[in-house]
Order: C-alpha cells, then structure tokens, then sequence
C-alpha cells in the first residue's frame, strides 16, 4: 500500500531552484482560479477550459501519479475520487450554480429548471484521463454546453476520446466491483496501459469501459 498512495512529503525524487530562480513562463501562465481549497485537495479552473465552468480537483496530501493507482487499492481509491468529485459538485455550487446572472447566460430555460441533483447526476462531464497531461491524479468536471470551438473538436473525436478519457461513472463502477469481490486491487495494474486496464477490469469483474 505504501508504494501506491505515499505521502507527499515522503515521496520528493527532485528538488526545486527557489522560487526567485523558477522560470514562470510557458505556453500558457502559471496561474489558477482556485474555487475551492481545504487541507486534502484543491478545485480550481482547468486552465485549458473547454467550458464556461471546467474545474480539476487534485489531492495535495497524497501522490497518486495516475488513476491506475486507484486501481491498486479500490476501497481507498473510491474513497478518494469520492472527494474530489463532492469537492468539485461543492465548488460547482458555490462558484458557478449559485451566481445568478453567470447561470442566466449560460443556461436555457430548461436547464435552469433543473433540480441540482438531476444536474449533478444527469448532465455533469467528468472523468480522468490517461495517459495524463499532468502526473497528479486531478478530476475533470465539466457543466455543459461546451464552447462552440471544443464542441467541434468533440465532435471530431478530440476530446473525450475513448481509451484516454475514464467516464466517472465507469471508474466508479469498476472500483466497487473490484473491491466488492473480495480479491484485493488489480495486480500489477501500475504496469498497464489503458486498454490492459480495462481487460484486466473485464475479465474479472464484468464491468465493461
């Protein structure tokens, strides 16, 4: 277990220059929009939003490189993708949902009919991608629609792309299995690729991607 979810102050490999001596350029600035903090995770605004609300939740007690991980551990794993995703439904509420002209302008009549359970059940993207951008597990958690520029990537099969993008749902579904079958985590998953994963999953489960 100790090898799957380390603590991050155990598990430094590298030493960071100074923060006067970090280069802070890049593609893009090295800023985020936090929505939400508490001492296990961070919400913040995905800084390459493909939607007026897109946020990522990420622990910050823990290093969890990927969602193999989880995988390693299921009960521990459900666990923690439990609170990232109350913890983006939290910001989502409370940022976005709750702020009445932003949710005017982004909504039809319809979808501001819509109880917040149904929303959150129903109508919320999100999901965890691998091979990852970034080597720290963060949540994907979108409200749609999409912008018309990323809707059309969409479409063209650039985004939510299957064998990279993990539905929420599904992981959630294949971790209760795995740990409700009583036969511990997915040996030897961390050395696995996507498609490996999800036959391992299959196989013994049922559970299907």
């Amino acid at each position: 277990m100790s090898s799957v979810f380390k603590r991050l102050h155990d598990t430094r490999s590298f030493l960071l220059p100074p923060p006067s001596r970090l280069n802070y350029q890049g593609p893009f600035p090295f800023k985020i929009s936090m929505r939400l903090e508490t001492p296990n995770l961070l919400v913040f605004d995905d800084p390459l939003a493909l939607a007026r609300c897109h946020v990522c939740a990420c622990p910050t007690d823990i290093y969890v490189p990927d969602l193999r991980s989880l995988f390693m551990a299921p009960s521990r794993g459900l666990a923690l993708l439990q609170a990232l995703d109350d913890a983006c439904w939290e910001a989502t509420e409370a940022r976005f949902l709750s702020d009445e002209p932003w949710a005017k302008a982004t909504f039809s009549p319809a979808g501001l009919a819509l109880p917040r359970p149904t929303l959150r059940k129903e109508h919320v993207l999100s999901g965890l991608n691998y091979p990852p951008s970034q080597f720290q597990l963060h949540l994907q958690y979108l409200l749609p629609p999409l912008t018309p520029y990323h809707w059309g990537l969409h479409r063209s099969g650039k985004h939510f792309s299957a064998g990279r993008f993990f539905p929420l749902q599904y992981v959630y579904k294949a971790l209760t299995a795995l740990r409700d079958d009583g036969q511990g985590g997915v040996p030897s998953c961390l050395g696995m690729d996507a498609s490996e994963l999800c036959a391992a999953v299959l196989a013994r489960t049922g559970v299907r991607a």
